[in-house]
């Protein structure tokens, strides 16, 4: 090689690598710009939230860490509770108008003025539907399962929700499990990406992005592992597998940002989640480092007395307290009259299912816990309403709601995502695509014109039906001359209806309210879907009646099936720890799952004596 094309080549050389390294090096130079500027955001948050604990009292701390449902249009109660400044958090309220005014109630009319946090269940949509995670999954594409959840965040957030209890990340290798349909199904690799995109898509580069909300890993730990796929039941799972299998999802998504996590219902290893000082503590806290917000599922505080894990609501709200969990999500007491104008032939009376704000006064006095305890669980929530900017910008435009929902880009990729989601397994005959000189379709099935059904399962918020294009519609636009006959076969029905099912539907709102009440009253009362019996066949007939839903009817005759002779229903409804189940509680709950060995002499639910087989364990 001559001189002169040596030098060139070697400048050629030199200028590939300063084009190829001036990029590099400025995305390093972002990089630690970025990181920088959220130390010093992070510094400052924590000082602000120093300042305001040092000026809280105790009753005040104690309300920042309840969380109402709010599941009546009437917000009267709900609005003082906010101006004494009882409540840190409402979730299932999803009218803007009403989110201002229960938002203003805190604001205005509290005494350190500090904003409530919205939640809901935004699983796969808010307003546009996405397939279904586990069908979004079976894309193996996180860069969509990430755009799809961007848009379920934006308009969830136009709408006034800061705070969705997604994603759901537990490996499931049951099918009879019907909450598979929640998560990214039986793999570890594939629910731990998954899990990354949701916790981007939900929040974002970081917690308080615009449009964003914040992501809720759940439920911690191994909840779809439940013996037999039955739901809420009892979990055995030894170390390999739950270090292997069970664990990665959720550290994945931690390790995205995601800022809270939900306490499962479970027990993992005869020790329930909610109670669990190892999975909160020993591996969340300290070995994940996470240092965001824990809140519990449904009354998962209140039922660790129906695990036999809790004396009684005091005992419940001390060891959810000390294992670490920050917020209890719970039911208040309801008492609406009759009103036969809006369908309410009789009032609805629902005893309520909470435990910190009735129990950690009492604790404190006791010297059980102290005030650092309370500030311990206090400091997550406060910093995460400072990191959203609800202490600088409380409310939200009521007007720019429906402009957002009308976003034609929204449809397109919900469209895309049903595209990439469908798995075709077998093509006989050629059969599709359906051609356009096609003369006659044959269409079965009760699904294939159903509006609602079409949405997918835990769909909630107010979807517009009338937008929905069923299998059926559908056809027949795409096929507009042929003669498509519908059947729909085989009759699809329950015993005793989901009051859940209905509640967006057009019929009255208040009478599915009525039946959602009175079945929260029935299950969360006495505390679970699972009877606590070593009677097989007594916890099959229930679960078979308890499919869920309740007619007053049946109520009465169903409460005393399932309770012993030792205890009235009386008791059991609502008496947080009636004798049978004073069973002394655990002492090695601080321990790893592998020191602990299953009671296969007592009941392999709660270890509790066949002598207390018994009542009902935790839902919703």
């Amino acid at each position: 090689m001559t001189s002169p094309l040596l030098a060139k080549v070697s400048v050629a050389v030199l200028l590939f690598t300063v084009l190829v390294h001036l990029p590099l090096e400025a995305q390093t130079q972002a990089k630690k710009s970025a990181a920088q500027g959220e130390e010093v955001f992070g510094r400052q948050i924590k000082a602000r939230v120093d300042k305001l604990l040092k000026q809280m009292t105790v009753e005040e701390k104690i309300g920042q860490m309840m969380q109402y449902f709010q599941l009546t249009p009437d917000t009267t109660a709900a609005e003082e509770r906010a101006r004494k400044g009882q409540v840190g958090s409402y979730l299932f309220v999803t009218d803007p108008a009403a989110i201002n005014r229960l938002q203003r109630a805190a604001v205005d009319g509290s005494r350190l003025k500090i904003p409530l946090i919205f939640g809901f269940d935004v699983i796969h949509g808010w307003c546009t539907i996405f397939p279904v995670p586990i069908a979004m999954a079976a894309s193996w594409d996180p860069k969509l399962v990430e755009q799809a959840q961007t848009v379920a965040a934006k308009e969830a957030r136009a709408a006034g929700i800061q705070w969705t209890f997604a994603p759901m990340v537990d490996i499931a290798r049951d099918a009879r499990w019907g909450r598979i349909v929640e998560g990214a199904g039986e793999d570890p690799f594939l629910g731990s990406a998954i899990a990354q995109a949701q916790v981007r898509g939900f929040q974002g580069t970081r917690i308080g992005e615009p449009e964003r909300l914040i992501a809720t890993v759940k439920h911690f730990a191994a909840y779809g592992a439940a013996e037999g796929g039955r739901d809420y039941d009892a979990t055995y799972v030894p170390d390999v597998l739950l270090w292997n299998v069970y664990f990665p999802p959720y550290k994945a998504a931690i390790d995205a940002g995601a800022g809270s996590v939900m306490s499962a219902y479970q027990d993992l290893n005869d020790v329930p989640a909610t109670g669990n000082t190892f999975l909160l503590q020993d591996v969340l806290r300290k070995m994940w480092k996470f240092d965001g917000l824990v809140v519990s599922d449904a009354a998962s505080v209140f039922n660790l007395t129906t695990h036999g894990f809790a004396r009684d609501a005091n005992d419940a709200a001390y060891r959810a307290l000390k294992a670490g969990v920050d917020m209890e999500m719970a039911f208040p007491e309801l008492n609406i009259p009759a009103n036969p104008q809006m369908g309410l032939k009789e009032p609805i009376i629902m005893p309520g299912l909470h435990t910190y704000d009735v129990a950690l006064q009492s604790l404190l006095k006791s010297g059980k816990i102290t005030e650092a305890d309370l500030d311990a669980r206090v400091r997550p929530l406060l910093t995460a309403k400072m990191k959203l900017g609800l202490f600088d910008n409380p409310y939200i435009d009521e007007a720019r709601l429906e402009s957002v929902l009308a976003a034609p880009a929204h449809r397109e990729l919900a469209r895309t995502a049903a595209q990439r989601s469908m798995l075709l397994l077998k093509n006989e005959g050629d059969l599709l695509p359906l051609s356009k000189s096609t003369r006659s379709i044959a269409v079965i099935g009760t699904l294939a014109d159903s509006a609602k059904d079409i949405l997918g399962s835990w769909v909630f918020a107010p979807a517009k039906l009338e937008q929905t294009v069923t299998v059926l519609q559908g056809i027949k636009n795409k096929a507009p001359s042929a003669s498509v006959t519908f059947v729909r076969g085989a009759q699809i029905k329950r015993p005793f209806p989901s009051p859940v099912e209905p509640y967006n539907s057009p019929v009255n709102r208040n009478v599915c309210l009525k039946l959602l009440l009175q079945s929260v009253n029935l299950l969360l009362s006495c505390c679970s879907a699972v009877v606590l019996s070593t009677s097989l066949g007594l916890r099959q007939t229930f679960r078979r009646s308890c499919n869920v839903g309740t007619r007053e009817a049946k109520a009465a005759t169903r409460s005393q099936m399932f309770f012993s002779e030792t205890a009235t229903p009386a008791q059991s409804f609502h008496s947080p720890g009636p004798a049978a189940l004073a069973r002394p509680p655990f002492t090695t709950h601080t321990t790893s799952p592998r020191s602990q060995k299953r009671r296969r002499t007592s009941n392999p639910v709660t270890g509790m004596t066949p002598a207390s087989h018994y009542i009902l364990l935790a839902t919703a």
